[in-house]
C-alpha cells in the first residue's frame, strides 16, 4: 500500500497547552506575557528546527493532491538555539523572562535541523514562514487571547 512519512520538526502556531513540558514557543510566549517562570532545561545552547503549523498544513495538502509517497523530513530547514528564541520573544514581547535553568534530560535533542530538499524538490513546496513572523503571530494571537473578553472561558 503506498504512503507517506513525514519526518516532522518542532511545530509551532497553534493552540497547545502550556502546561506540558513540551512546546516551547508558546510556554515561553506565554511565560513572558504572564511573568511567570520559565522552566528552561539546560543551558539553553540546544539547537532546534522549528516549523509553522500553517507551513505544516500546506505541505500535508501537498501530500494528499500530488499523491506523494515515500518517507521525508518536514521542516523549515534552519536551527535556532533556545537562547535566541528566548531573545528574540523577549524583542517581541518587550518583557523580561524569568528562566529557571533545571538539568537537562538524556533524550531531549540537542542539534536538530532536518534536510527538508527531498520533500520540497517531490512536492514544490518550501516553508513560507520565518520563525521571525511565526513568534510575532503566537506573541499577538496569545496577547489577545489574554486580554480578550472570553478569557474567563478558556
Amino acid at each position: 500500500m503506498p504512503c507517506t512519512i513525514l519526518r516532522i520538526s518542532n511545530p509551532y502556531g497553534m493552540t497547545s497547552s502550556t502546561v506540558r513540558p513540551q512546546g516551547i514557543i508558546p510556554i515561553l510566549a506565554s511565560c513572558a506575557l504572564e511573568g511567570s517562570v520559565f522552566r528552561l532545561w539546560g543551558d539553553g545552547d540546544a539547537e532546534k528546527d522549528f516549523i509553522h503549523i500553517n507551513d505544516f498544513n500546506e505541505a500535508v495538502n501537498h501530500v494528499i493532491s500530488g499523491r506523494i509517497t515515500g518517507t521525508y523530513n518536514l521542516s523549515s530547514g534552519r536551527s535556532y538555539s533556545v537562547n535566541s528564541v528566548i531573545a528574540m520573544i523577549k524583542d517581541l514581547t518587550g518583557k523580561p523572562i524569568n528562566v529557571v535553568h533545571e538539568p537537562g534530560y538524556k533524550w531531549d535533542v540537542v542539534a536538530s535541523r532536518l534536510d527538508n530538499s527531498a520533500f520540497r524538490k517531490a512536492s514544490n513546496w518550501t516553508p513560507g514562514i520565518t520563525l521571525e513572523d511565526g513568534l510575532r503571530e503566537c506573541v499577538d494571537t496569545l496577547r489577545a487571547i489574554s486580554t480578550g473578553p472570553t478569557k474567563s472561558a478558556l
